[in-house]
């Protein structure tokens, strides 16, 4: 999967706060080399790169242009010790909620205060993100794995992406008395990281603003959406423009709920889902818990809210979609279709089906497109129509 990357940079008042003895009056400290570098007694702060910000999405939880004010969960830990373990041996952050603010034009983590890389090295941190969006609930930790669970009205309504970094092993030589980088075939020695030697070294070496921990976002989701349209081939003065005011999905494997796997020591699974065992009905709603829709399709078409946001499925998977819609005289009905034909719904992908409301006769279930959250290859969709002229599914509406 292709990554968009959304990189950091810690907050120049934390950066200034780690280093002030540097900072005399009338100089710029930024322009300082800072003492923890030579002063081997001195905590080494953690820093995350910076640019500019990543691939739009159409979501209207995260517009990943424009995460100022966003919060996210940071976990730095050694995946090779037990997890379930507390204390800095293991984790330098835990589970740090930290801000996403605007410093200077400049996209940044933000933390209420500098946080450091503890002194022994012995440990190699890799740094793990997330957006939990309204999601209330707390990490759970097991010697496997950190998860964060959704479940209720926070699965299936949210968009959910995910990050991680990793440090390279930088090989080194002897030059003149001190370690500089070499090649493998030349290497006497080597820093992994992250880790407060590892950092110390690049930032002697000219190489820490190049190295600094990037934090590249993904979608750990899959968004199937809706538009409603109104089909204008029959006016009379007889039709009725039908309300839609609820859109219900279900499936086998449409779940309660499910758990972000934010670290596993199999990286295969970091950034994947856990899911519940019992399937459901998830009721579309814009993530307020809220799930009386409004919406009155016109012949251009209107959105059903952002779809749903579920975990990758698979290609032989049932989906089935319900609407429950009500007309000017009072009468309502509910139409359903199943939508899937051997499609398989990708992390990262969104996949748009027109829903064609039709006055009198029916409604019909066809794609519309399908578009990307990132570059890659864009899987084929079946049509699949419900309602013809000869099988009305909207009996007794005049």
């Amino acid at each position: 999967m292709k990554r968009f990357s959304i990189i950091f940079l810690f907050a120049l008042a934390a950066f200034v706060a780690g280093c002030s003895k540097d900072i005399e009056t009338g100089k710029n400290p930024i322009n300082q080399r800072p003492s923890w570098i030579d002063d081997e007694t001195q905590l080494v702060p953690i820093q995350f790169g910076t640019s500019g910000m990543g691939v739009k999405t159409r979501s209207r939880f995260e517009n990943l242009e424009a995460m100022y004010g966003k919060t996210l969960g940071v976990v730095g830990v050694d995946v090779n010790h037990d997890l379930t373990t507390t204390g800095s041996d293991v984790f330098c952050l835990n589970d740090e909620i930290v801000t996403c603010g605007d410093v200077g034009g400049k996209t940044m983590i933000i933390f209420d205060e500098p946080r450091y890389y503890p002194y022994r090295s012995d440990y190699n941190y890799s740094f793990f993100s997330y957006y939990r969006g309204e999601n209330p609930a707390a990490l759970s930790y097991d010697s496997e794995s950190i998860k964060l669970p959704f479940t209720g009205k926070y699965w299936g309504c949210q968009d959910i992406v995910w990050a991680r970094t990793d440090a390279d092993t930088m090989f080194v030589k002897k030059s003149a008395g001190e370690y500089v980088p070499a090649s493998r075939d030349e290497a006497v020695g080597y820093y992994n990281g992250y880790n407060a030697s590892y950092m110390r070294f690049l930032a002697k070496n000219g190489l820490y603003d190049t190295n600094l921990p990037t934090l590249s976002f993904e979608h750990a989701t899959t968004n199937i959406r809706f538009v409603a349209v109104l089909d204008p081939t029959v006016v009379t003065s007889f039709d009725m423009v039908p309300v839609i005011t609820e859109v219900r999905l279900s499936g086998d494997e449409v779940y309660t709920g499910a758990s972000l796997n934010v670290v596993h020591k199999d990286a295969l699974l970091a950034g994947t889902f856990d899911v519940s065992n019992d399937t459901t009905t998830i009721t579309l709603h814009g993530g307020d818990g809220k799930t009386a829709l409004d919406i009155t399709p016109d012949e251009d078409g209107e959105e059903l809210l952002d779809g749903f946001f579920l975990q990758p499925i698979s290609e032989n998977s049932k989906l089935h979609l319900e609407l429950d819609l009500e007309f000017s005289n009072g009468s309502t009905t509910t139409v359903e279709t199943d939508i899937n034909k051997h499609v398989r719904f990708e992390a990262g992908y969104f996949y748009t089906y027109q829903v064609k409301l039709y006055r009198t006769v029916g409604i019909e279930i066809a794609v519309k497109e399908l578009e990307e959250w990132h570059n890659g290859f864009a899987t084929d969709v079946s049509d699949d129509v419900l309602g013809t002229d000869d099988t009305p599914v909207l009996n007794g509406v005049s």
